[in-house]
Order: C-alpha cells, then sequence, then structure tokens
C-alpha cells in the first residue's frame, strides 16, 4: 500500500500553536568536537550536490533535467500519510525539480526508519521523486540508543536506511524531523546536532555521502507578545553566531527547513491586496534568512548557508485543528496554499533565499476530509508547483494558469500580526 496513513505525527497541537518549543535535551552522549568520519569534508559546498542522473544502482532511472531549468528542490513532510498528494505531484510534475517525499518513522519503534515497500513505491513514480527516511530526533535521544556517540547515531541510521530499502545512490536521504527548539540556546546542543549530521551525511566508511534535510520548528506566527518575539529574535541571533554549526549545516544539507506553519487567520485579512498578504507570509515565513542577511561579520556563515539551504515548510495541512486549517472551506484552502507558494516563488526573485526550494506540510488524516477535497487540493498544490517552478514560471503563475492573483488572495478574517517586521533589521 503507498503512503504511511498509520503513521502519526511527531508536531504536537502544543508545538504548532504554543509558544516556543518545548526544550528536549538528550543525554549528554556525545562529544561536540568529535573527529570527521573518514573521507567526509568539513568545507561547505557551493551548492547543494544534488542526485546525479544515473548514480549507482538506479532502480527506477532518473529523467534528466532539461537544460533550459532551473533546478528546483520541493519538500513535503507528510507525517500522517501522501498517498493522494503523490498521485497529484507525479500527475503534474515540474521536469525541473527533485521531489523529496518524507516518510514517517516506523510508529512502533522510531529509530527505524520505515521500510518495506516503502521508498520503493515513491521512486517507482515517473519522474524525479525521492524516498526521505525520518530521523526522528527526539527517539533518538532514548535509552535504547544511549550508549551511541551522536556521531554513531548518524552512522547507524544510515546502515538502517540500507536495509529497510533506501537507495542512496539514486537519491534517497534522510531528514531529521523537530530539532529541539534548545539548538538556539544551548552550544553543547549544537555540537551533538553537529556530530549528527556529519555522521548521516558521511554515513559508513566507503558508503556513498548524501545530503539531507534538517528541520527546525518556530514559534507561532500568533506569538502576540512583543517582548516574547523579542526574547526569541536574540536567541535566533546567537543561534545565527555559531560558525561551526552552520559549516558543518551547509556541508551536510540540501536543505534547512523551518516549520513555519503559517496561520491563516494571520494571513488571510480580508480586503487586502496580494502584496499585504504575500509580505505578511514572507515576514513570518523567512525570517531567519532575512534576520542572517542583515546580520555582522559574525553571523557570515550562517548567511551563506541559509542562501544555499533555507526554504520555509508551508503549510497545506487541511481541515486540521492543530496545523491551524479547520474552519478553511476547500476554496479558502485552495487559495491560502497558492498564496504561500506564490510568497515564497516572488520573494526569491529579489532575495538570496529561498531560492528554488520550497517545502510544505501535508496531512492525510486530520478530520478525515472528504477524498474529492483531498485530491483537489493536492492538485491545485501540484499545479502550483509545477507552474512556478517551470522554466518560464513566475509567482503568478502559483496562482492560477493564467496568472490572475485573485486566485491567491484567500480570506479567513482576523489581523496581520506585524511584530514579525522586527526580524528584518539585526
Amino acid at each position: 500500500m503507498l503512503g504511511c496513513s498509520g503513521g502519526s505525527s511527531d508536531a504536537s497541537a502544543d508545538d504548532a500553536a504554543g509558544d516556543v518549543p518545548a526544550d528536549t535535551s538528550p543525554a549528554s552522549d556525545g562529544a561536540p568536537d568529535a573527529a570527521p568520519l573518514d573521507g567526509a569534508s568539513d568545507a561547505p559546498p557551493d551548492a547543494p550536490v544534488f542526485p546525479t542522473d544515473d548514480g549507482g544502482i538506479n532502480d527506477y532511472p532518473l529523467p534528466a533535467i532539461p537544460a533550459a531549468c532551473t533546478r528546483a528542490a520541493v519538500f513535503a513532510y507528510a507525517p500522517n500519510g501522501y498517498a493522494k498528494l503523490l498521485d497529484a505531484l507525479a500527475a503534474d510534475a515540474t521536469a525541473c525539480a527533485d521531489y523529496y517525499v518524507h516518510v514517517a518513522a516506523d510508529p512502533i519503534d522510531k529509530t527505524q526508519p520505515r521500510g518495506a515497500t516503502v521508498p520503493n513505491a515513491i521512486r517507482a513514480r515517473a519522474g524525479r521523486f525521492h524516498a526521505v527516511a525520518e530521523f526522528n530526533w527526539t527517539a533518538w535521544t532514548g535509552t535504547s540508543v544511549a550508549s551511541l556517540t551522536w556521531l554513531e547515531k548518524g552512522v547507524e541510521f544510515r546502515n538502517r536506511m540500507t536495509k529497510a530499502g533506501y537507495n542512496i545512490d539514486r537519491g534517497d536521504t534522510w531528514a531529521i524531523v523537530e530539532l529541539p527548539a534548545t539548538v538556539r540556546t544551548d552550544v553543547n546542543q549544537r555540537g551533538f546536532v553537529r556530530d549528527l549530521l556529519h555522521g548521516l551525511h558521511a554515513g559508513d566508511i566507503g558508503a556513498t555521502p548524501r545530503q539531507g534535510f534538517a528541520l527546525l520548528p518556530s514559534a507561532p506566527q500568533a506569538t502576540p507578545v512583543f517582548s516574547t518575539l523579542a526574547s526569541f529574535r536574540t536567541q535566533t541571533e546567537t543561534f545565527l553566531s555559531d560558525a561551526a554549526f552552520w559549516t558543518e549545516l551547509g556541508a551536510a544539507t540540501i536543505g534547512f527547513g523551518q516549520e513555519a506553519w503559517v496561520d491563516p487567520a494571520k494571513t488571510c485579512v480580508n480586503g487586502s491586496t496580494i502584496s499585504a498578504l504575500s509580505d505578511h507570509v514572507n515576514a513570518y515565513a523567512e525570517y531567519p534568512a532575512v534576520l542572517a542577511a542583515n546580520g555582522p561579520v559574525g553571523a557570515a556563515a550562517a548567511r551563506t548557508t541559509l542562501a544555499a539551504t533555507y526554504f520555509p515548510i508551508l503549510n497545506a495541512a487541511y481541515t486540521s485543528s492543530t496545523y491551524l486549517t479547520a474552519s478553511l472551506p476547500l476554496a479558502q484552502m485552495q487559495a491560502f496554499e497558492s498564496l504561500q507558494i506564490y510568497a515564497s516563488r516572488s520573494f526569491a526573485d529579489t532575495h538570496p533565499t529561498p531560492g528554488r526550494r520550497v517545502g510544505f506540510l501535508w496531512d492525510e488524516t486530520a478530520k478525515a476530509p472528504l477524498a474529492t477535497d483531498l485530491a483537489a487540493l493536492a492538485q491545485r498544490l501540484a499545479s502550483a508547483l509545477h507552474l512556478a517552478y517551470d522554466p518560464a514560471g513566475t509567482a503568478a503563475l502559483a496562482c492560477s494558469p493564467s496568472g490572475a492573483t485573485t486566485s491567491c488572495m484567500c480570506q479567513a478574517g482576523g489581523l496581520f500580526n506585524d511584530q514579525w517586521s522586527m526580524y528584518s533589521t539585526w
């Protein structure tokens, strides 16, 4: 059976709608400055290393990227299934993109990547589709793996991926899901993450290095208190000033994703212009990269890495109270997801991020929406991505094939939260 609808999301309602995500500090079982594995590079690449067109055991040949393309990377974070999404993406894909589909960890033992037929079924789709095994941070802090350093945990996970049927040589990869909030404030925690990234990227001796993804939850868009956001900005500035962390992240990842669950109540404000709607999406969804871009010399490593890897994980979860979309009817949800892609694509035209990288959350279980509604939502998402990232793609085409931006102008009442504009300066 294609998909993983039996899985459960690791994102809680508290993470999505509360204050800064809770501390999930691991035991101190890794050394922040562990030596690199043999053959691994400490230098960040000039650009992400995408899968080759004919790499290793190529069980499903990868179609070539057309010469006219500017290469894109689409990341689908799907903790609760992706069957209908993948149907739509495969039927309406841009030839310019690699599509990375997150596969939730095994629900019985979340230190194990879900295998069997799942990664194979993703690769079997026509197009450049890759399975992404979930490295569940919380599970890997548990007692069953406490004897391993974080470097060893990364290497072990890569070995488990191979046993589970992921094809690294073709482009399957990994994603660290829900890094702890303390990575922003705790230098030792960042050291553990650096070691983990190194192990995941390099794998065991003789393995093919493979860049993956790292995902970090954000404070919610609706955070109401100025002092809370100001404190969060100070934490983010400290985070962005750790050159060793950002250098390692740049070497090890295709994408660093901010779990920015854009809130329709703070975005789809009635009577607004498309420019105002888009600006408020980006003030929230792009804030780490904007802050780094305007930072001092001490943020240079973060600025370089974010320019090459950063992307927001946008909100395409339907009828979900956890992800703030429970009250949106289908037509407004389609406009909301289209608006977010429009905003991200237009932002890239005038800023160093997110380039041709885009991610989104997808949920096939929330309130069990009608199958026809879910299919229609997936089709709108696939079309928006296709038209925005094709060789002649534009931001406006994310709204509709005609380029009419009225199709992106969602309405959900509410008011903008203008306090995220404080991130425009260091």
